[in-house]
């Protein structure tokens, strides 16, 4: 049995009389994954609502004053990766069905991902929306996701081509969030430009969790499709 752990300083523990070297940080890191597995599996989308109800109330307010006090202006959360070993085709190909897949993709890859899934719009447009309920400033928030390449805060940068183009609306249909990624093909894999563009008067610190947030879920979801396709 490996006994490598890392102890605080005044800190020792002993198993079976030896100094124990198992790593906690890392015991408690999978520990926590299974019990959020575990929860997310058995909470209902609407238990999921009632149960952060208060909390979105009150982004909700929030995210509205700030889109107010913006003017139309957006400021960038961005995270460029470097992929070895897949092509840009090979990730695109696995990322169009990605999204269906709750329990085993989209819920793993971040801690404070909450609720994903296609609704009706609350604007009472025809049109399904993608509902997002995950943490922007380290709390709970919801956006309503359309996809429109019309609606691309900026002009992709040359040679990369844009995937997942939309934009996020609070439930009153208020414009919170434009989004766009890139990518671009290279000799050794992709190169991926991963941006949410949040209404400007946002603070700086929202934004920096949620560089903080892509830098997470994104390693993650290109840790799982790297696995799928060097398995294949």
């Amino acid at each position: 049995m490996n006994r490598v752990a890392k102890a605080h300083s005044n800190i020792h523990a002993f198993i079976d009389g030896e100094p124990s070297a198992l790593d906690v940080d890392q015991l408690e890191l999978r520990s926590a994954r299974r019990a959020l597995r575990l929860l997310k599996e058995r909470i209902t989308p609407e238990q999921m609502d009632e149960l952060l109800a208060d909390d979105l109330k009150s982004t909700d307010e929030q995210w509205r004053k700030w889109a107010a006090a913006s003017d139309g202006v957006w400021k960038v959360a961005e995270v460029e990766f470097q992929v070895a070993g897949i092509s840009k085709q090979q990730f695109s190909d696995w990322w169009s069905a990605a999204l269906t897949d709750l329990h085993t993709v989209v819920y793993p890859a971040f801690p404070e991902h909450y609720r994903f899934g296609w609704v009706k719009d609350p604007r009472g447009v025809d049109e399904p929306c993608y509902i997002v309920v995950e943490e922007l400033g380290h709390i709970p928030f919801r956006m309503y996701c359309s996809f429109d390449p019309s609606c691309a805060p900026v002009e992709p940068a040359a040679g990369y081509d844009a995937m997942m183009v939309g934009v996020g609306r609070l439930a009153d249909g208020t414009e919170v969030v434009r989004f766009m990624n890139q990518l671009m093909d290279t000799d050794e894999g992709f190169v991926m430009k991963v941006a949410v563009y949040v209404v400007s008067a946002v603070p700086d610190s929202v934004v920096q969790s949620h560089v903080e947030q892509e830098l997470v879920e994104w390693t993650r979801w290109l840790e799982m499709v790297t696995k799928i396709v060097q398995d294949n």
